[in-house]
């Protein structure tokens, strides 16, 4: 696996980075725009999910 970005998700603000870098590279890619719309909705919900129940964590985008 090819790690493309580790993002650390502390505040919302890194989490809205992480869902803009997230989208850019999905259309960079070529992916349609309602993936990426599905796509970037997973990130946000599971960003949401580790700001309310881990405080604090690391987003990874792998190629595979």
């Amino acid at each position: 696996m090819e790690l493309v970005f580790r993002q650390h998700i502390r505040t919302e603000m890194d989490l809205h980075l992480t869902i803009h870098k997230t989208s850019n590279l999905l259309k960079d890619l070529g992916f349609p725009t309602i993936a990426v719309a599905k796509l970037s909705t997973s990130v946000s919900e599971l960003g949401y999910n580790i700001l309310k129940y881990a405080k604090e964590g690391y987003f990874n985008i792998e190629f595979v």
